[in-house]
Formats: structure tokens, C-alpha cells, sequence
């Protein structure tokens, strides 16, 4: 019974606080970027809840989806995902309870994401997996403030050109009171999220020549 409520705990229990945490960022990042009257400055600013988790090791679905074809760790990607959503959902509760003005415009964004046509959500979905797949991936592989570069350009580039970022969308969704009409166009997203994060792990990993630097 111990070894059952060990393993629990540690493929369970620990990996959804820990995407719960990284979805509580998500929040803030973006409180932050539906607080700035300038849109560029908040999509720059909204990096502060990647380079928090990519920092501290916390777990988000769209940082960890990509690598699905190789570790096949599908229970990791179902408990951060789930750990995600429970973390937005307390984020925009919160904070639509402590700024009502955030909730109007997370109301008025959301209304948006909602009207679009499903093949547009499931593109724009896409390259936001690419975008957060080639954030993630620079940070795993580089050194230095060099790691960070991938985020700075990345989480903005998603922003300001419209794609769609599945965990972003749960707390906005939440924070507009719009959880519950808008699940199945989370599950949209996380899906388009999934495949485009995937298929350029694929390419890059299978089909792309390695150089060797002399």
C-alpha cells in the first residue's frame, strides 16, 4: 500500500501541483499582458510566466507535449495538462474577483477566440506548438542568457501574430467567465498545440542532417 501511495505521489501528485503552479504563471503572465495598454510591450512581457517555469522546472503541456513520440510519458501529459487547468482556472478566478476591468477584457477576448471557425483555431493552434516547442527546446539546449533568447522571441511572436496557446486560453476563458462554454475549444487548442509541437520534434529529431562544427 506504501509503494502504491509512493507511486502515486510521485507520477501523480507532484507533477499536477507542479502544473498547477505553471499554470498559475500562465495566469500571471497573462494579467500582465491584459493590463498593458500596448500590445507589444505586453506580449514581451508576458515571457515573465514561461521564464518562470523554465527556471523552476515547472510543468506545462505545451513545453512537454512535443517530446510525446519519444518518451511516450502520455499519464506525465494528461496530469499536466489536467495540473494546467486547474492552475488557470484558480488564477482567472482570482484575479477576476481582485480586477472585475481584466475579466471585461478577457470577456471581450474571449468572445473572439469563440467565434472562430474550427479549421482557423486548429491552424493557429498549430504554430503556437511550433513557436512554444522551439522556445522550450532553445532553453533545454542552450547556455547562458542564450537559452532565454528563444522565449523572448517565441512567446511573443505567438501573441502579437494571433496563434492560439491552449493553457493561455484556459485562463482567459476562466478569467471571463467562459470556462465552462469553452472547454471543447481548449481541447481544440491543446490538440493543435500537440500536433505542431510534435510534428517539428519529428522533423528536427528524424529528418533534419546534423552539421558537425569544425
Amino acid at each position: 500500500m506504501k509503494n502504491k501511495y509512493a507511486w502515486m505521489t510521485e507520477k501523480i501528485g507532484k507533477p499536477f501541483l507542479a502544473a498547477a503552479l505553471a499554470g498559475c504563471m500562465i495566469g500571471v503572465g497573462g494579467m500582465v499582458f491584459l493590463s498593458c495598454e500596448n500590445r507589444y510591450v505586453g506580449a514581451a512581457l508576458f515571457c515573465v510566466g514561461l521564464f518562470a517555469i523554465c527556471t523552476f522546472g515547472l510543468y506545462l503541456f505545451t513545453g512537454r507535449v512535443g517530446y510525446l513520440p519519444d518518451n511516450r510519458a502520455f499519464l506525465d501529459i494528461f496530469v499536466t495538462w489536467a495540473g494546467n487547468y486547474a492552475g488557470t482556472l484558480l488564477a482567472g478566478l482570482a484575479a477576476g474577483t481582485a480586477r472585475p476591468k481584466l475579466a471585461e477584457a478577457a470577456r471581450t477576448l474571449c468572445e473572439g477566440k469563440l467565434a472562430q471557425q474550427w479549421p482557423e483555431t486548429l491552424i493557429l493552434a498549430f504554430f503556437c506548438g511550433i513557436l512554444m516547442y522551439v522556445a522550450v527546446d532553445s532553453f533545454k539546449r542552450g547556455a547562458g542568457a542564450a537559452r532565454y533568447l528563444g522565449m523572448l522571441l517565441a512567446v511573443p511572436a505567438f501573441i502579437l501574430s494571433g496563434c492560439e496557446h491552449s493553457v493561455a486560453d484556459m485562463f482567459y476563458l476562466a478569467l471571463g467567465g467562459c470556462a465552462g462554454r469553452g472547454f471543447g475549444y481548449v481541447l481544440l487548442v491543446s490538440a493543435g498545440n500537440a500536433l505542431g509541437a510534435m510534428a517539428f520534434h519529428l522533423i528536427f529529431t528524424r529528418c533534419v542532417p546534423k552539421t558537425v562544427s569544425k
